[in-house]
């Protein structure tokens, strides 16, 4: 849990990570 957001804003957080790892796999070679 980061340290940095307040308890209610802690699932948004995990959203954004989430989000951010998928558009990181995203931009990554294209898989067939």
């Amino acid at each position: 849990m980061n340290p940095n957001y307040l308890d209610f804003e802690q699932p948004i957080a995990d959203l954004e990570a989430r989000i951010q790892d998928l558009r990181s796999a995203s931009t990554g070679p294209a898989v067939n």
